[in-house]
């Protein structure tokens, strides 16, 4: 038998190697320790964001619910149990949201809803959001241009909240196609609006313009912006795409009378009626056009409503008088508590514009005559809106213009009604979008 033979430096072999073992698998061990830790992050993570997204999704449904929400008492529980509010379960990718919402006004009067959204993703993990639905109004701006706007020397847009506070900076000139939106003459002797009075500091026609894109980015061009154009410091970008009012055959209407459309109506004096809706091919609306003297009047909460292929405003002829269509009525009860105190402008009644309001289908608008006086609200999304009178087409309007486009705008001074922001077309978009803690 051969002898165990042992060599010098074998003692203690058999130990280091378990030793190397023991580290090698307690490493293994360690690096398997962390990818799991890693993995359970990743996915708590994962559940995390998921249940966020319920979250939203839960906003994005009560957004679009509130057309249509039928409000009740003590529907939200974050709100007080007064309040008339809201709310909704639903599931969605394996989770669940419940929203619950309240309205409140802003400062301008919009409507305005406060929703609160708390989601569950599959795995139990929560997210809570709460965001603001602001009311679309449907005139937020003086002018309001979807294709090309071409503004003539003379033409400026400024703004009044009623007969004493004018001026109030808020005359804007709105478009979703900044590339072809204009000033004549490159902004060269366009008239500059109330506040270059007295001081001479404001050079611009409008208070500002806004151009409006799905995602913000469209912006006015460099060379429409300056003296005589629009204000650098007030011209900005606003998102999604201004979206007009529609506009089509009434439900129903009240003249003329017989269930059909009529031909043609021309208005000259004061035979208008308050809260009447009209239905007709062409229109007509001439000086001293109106609402009888004694009432009643329209509101804009019943409003007089025009719908018409194609409309005509015939101004009158010569700078002596207002040649006035649609004068607002010498009344503290129609023009609000500023009505006949020092300072007071009557032709500045809050709210009286809002009460006419023209829809026009595809056709043609035109402004004719000269030095004449408008109060309305026309809407014309698919329509071109011109000025006739050439160079001395001088108006004065007190209102706001939704068209397809605009060109001329001769001698035109457009005097927007702060309280139109308050009419709104139904719909509603987030702002404020911000996580809070569960409760």
């Amino acid at each position: 038998m051969q002898p165990n033979i042992r060599f010098r430096g074998e003692d203690g072999s058999i130990a280091v190697t378990a030793m190397v073992s023991f580290i090698a698998l307690a490493v293994t061990a360690a690096m398997l320790t962390t990818v799991f830790r890693d993995i359970r992050v990743s996915r708590r993570a994962g559940d995390s964001a998921n249940a966020l997204q319920v979250a939203d999704a839960g906003i994005n449904d009560a957004v679009k619910s509130l057309r249509d929400a039928v409000a009740v008492a003590g529907g939200c529980p974050w709100a007080p149990s007064t309040t008339m509010a809201f709310s909704r379960t639903s599931t969605l990718a394996g989770g669940e949201y419940t929203f619950c919402a309240f309205p409140d006004t802003d400062v301008s009067g919009r409507a305005i809803w406060h929703i609160d959204a708390t989601a569950t993703d599959a795995t139990g993990v929560k997210r809570r959001l709460r965001a603001d639905a602001a009311a679309v109004p449907l005139y937020p701006n003086a002018i309001n241009v979807l294709a090309s706007g071409s503004f003539s020397s003379g033409f400026s847009v400024d703004s009044f909240k009623d007969e004493v506070n004018r001026c109030t900076k808020k005359g804007y000139v709105g478009t979703n196609s900044p590339n072809t939106f204009t000033f004549g003459n490159s902004g060269n002797n366009s008239s500059e609006n109330c506040q270059n009075n007295p001081n001479g500091t404001f050079p611009y026609p409008p208070d500002g313009c806004v151009a409006y894109s799905r995602d913000g980015s469209a912006t006015i061009r460099p060379s429409q912006i300056g003296p005589g154009q629009c204000p650098p410091a007030h011209t900005t970008t606003a998102s999604p795409q201004y979206i007009a009012p529609s506009v089509g055959r009434p439900e129903t209407w009240d003249l003329p009378a017989g269930g059909a459309q009529g031909d043609n109506f021309t208005c000259n004096s004061a035979t208008l009626q308050a809260g009447k809706t009209y239905f007709y091919s062409s229109v007509t609306l001439a000086e001293n056009c109106g609402f009888p003297t004694g009432g009643p009047y329209p509101t804009m909460a019943t409003p007089t409503k025009i719908y018409t292929n194609s409309l005509t405003l015939a101004g009158g002829q010569g700078s002596s008088s207002l040649n006035p269509i649609n004068l607002p009525p010498n009344s503290a009860t129609v023009c609000g508590p500023t009505h006949g105190l020092s300072g007071a402008n009557p032709l500045y009644c809050p709210g009286w514009a809002g009460g006419l309001q023209i829809f026009v289908n595809a056709g043609p608008v035109t402004f004719s005559g000269n030095h004449s006086t408008f109060w309305g609200v026309i809407t014309a999304p698919s329509s071109t809106v011109t000025w006739s009178g050439g160079g001395g087409s001088q108006w004065e309007i007190f209102g706001s213009l939704v068209a397809r486009s605009v060109s001329g705008a001769v001698q035109a001074k457009w005097h927007y009604d702060e309280s139109l922001g308050a009419l709104t077309s139904g719909r509603f978009t987030p702002q404020n979008w911000r996580e809070e803690p569960l409760q």
